[in-house]
């Protein structure tokens, strides 16, 4: 940061004026003496004094608030000796004659007004001095006034303009933290809000759906007396489908909202996340089978040990594989991947898109998000991406999709 320039002149105005004894008792001692030798080690002493008065005032400890004001006090009185200086240097005759005039006893008590006039002058011209050194600084502080004033008034988004190095700077960049502070939970603020909206509206239309659909078949079932009845049997089965699907739908919302809850934590253990992406690609093999699909791993046999809520990554990855089911083409591929570094591990799982998909990878994580073609089902909600990415994020790690033509990725990276 630029440096403060009372802190520059003063430094050298006050290494001057430390300096100047060592050069006056030096100068005696030479005329003591006589003999020039013995200057030397005055002005030595007198430089080594400036240097360190400068090297003082250069550090950022010493540049304070404190020091800033009393070395513009130190600039504002030297500034008034110079300028006593020159005044009694241009008028020294003048000022011969005055002193011989106010040195009458008949004159003397208007030659003390005129001292005191003068004092009083000199006192006026020191604050005037002084207050024009200090100028900037109380209009800084002012400005930072201002602007906590509109932040706490309407959290207003402001950056304070961060100055100097003193208690003010630090001052600034903590109000500008906190500013940043505010803004961000405002954002949060507003997109918990947003969420919570869409949740009800979502909830509304997805619980309406099949309830819709459950009273009519019991209103057609209340016409069929007789239970063998093939009509009733398919009237039965839908009925259950759709009690089944909405049940599941509450189950997920139910843990979804727990996980969102601040006090929840999770039930971690130290475990070897490979040993467990080995075992849970095993058993997912023949799932994949039973839906057509080729299923091949690459599995990184290193060991890759940390506190890890087994259960919770288990449904993580059990919403991953039934997304891909949903999704895939059939008679295609579908890759288990996983890398372990030194203190992260790597775990992807691609699949070819069916035609007629439209995937948003962008959106795919978000709640109650489903493309086009599976709006038509009612039997998903879009909340199991949305729950294995929070219970992601919940073990410190990342999850992010990318799609490459009609193969889409997905990639879960957890941290030790």
């Amino acid at each position: 940061m630029k440096k403060e320039p009372v802190f520059l002149i003063g430094g050298i105005l006050t290494g001057l004026l430390a300096a100047t004894p060592f050069l006056s008792l030096g100068s005696a001692c030479v005329s003591i003496c006589n003999s020039r030798l013995l200057m030397i080690p005055f002005i030595w002493g007198a430089i080594g004094v400036f240097a360190l008065i400068q090297f003082i005032v250069s550090r950022k400890r010493f540049q304070t608030l404190k020091n800033f004001y009393l070395l513009s006090a130190v600039l504002a009185f030297g500034s008034l000796i110079v300028l006593t200086r020159i005044v009694l240097g241009v008028g020294e005759g003048l000022i011969t004659k005055l002193a011989k005039y106010f040195s009458d006893e008949q004159n003397s008590v208007f030659g003390l007004i005129v001292l005191y006039g003068i004092l009083l002058i000199s006192i006026i011209i020191f604050v005037a001095i002084f207050g024009l050194i200090t100028k900037h600084k109380s209009e800084y502080i002012g400005k930072i006034s201002d602007d906590v004033s509109r932040i706490a008034k309407n959290g207003a988004d402001i950056h304070v303009e961060e100055k100097g190095n003193d208690e003010l700077t630090v001052l600034s960049r903590s109000i500008n933290q906190m500013n940043a502070d505010l803004q961000e939970n405002k954002l949060r603020q507003q997109k918990a809000e947003q969420q919570k909206n869409e949740l009800i509206s979502n909830v509304s239309h997805y619980l309406r759906s099949p309830l819709t659909s459950i009273m009519g078949y019991v209103q057609l079932l209340k016409g069929y007396s007789n239970r063998n009845d093939e009509k009733f049997s398919e009237y039965i089965e839908v009925t259950d489908r759709r009690l089944k699907g909405l049940n599941g739908l509450i189950n997920e919302l139910f843990e979804l909202t727990k996980m969102d809850s601040p006090d929840f934590r999770l039930n971690t253990e130290q475990g070897d996340v490979t040993a467990f992406i080995k075992q849970f690609g095993y058993e997912m093999k023949a799932l994949l089978h039973q839906n057509s699909l080729n299923f091949e791993t690459r599995i990184d046999d290193e060991p890759f040990i940390t506190d890890v809520d087994f259960d919770r990554l288990a449904r993580a990855m059990e919403n991953l594989f039934a997304n891909v089911i949903k999704y895939a083409e059939p008679h295609t591929d579908v890759m288990l991947k996983s890398k372990v570094s030194t203190d992260s591990i790597s775990i992807s799982l691609s699949n070819t898109i069916r035609n007629g998909a439209e995937v948003s990878t962008e959106d795919m994580f978000d709640r109650f998000y489903r493309d086009d073609h599976s709006r038509t089902d009612t039997d998903s909600a879009g909340l199991g991406l949305a729950i294995a990415k929070k219970i992601v994020e919940l073990h410190g790690g990342e999850i992010s999709a990318k799609a490459d033509n009609n193969v889409i990725t997905v990639t879960v990276v957890l941290m030790k």
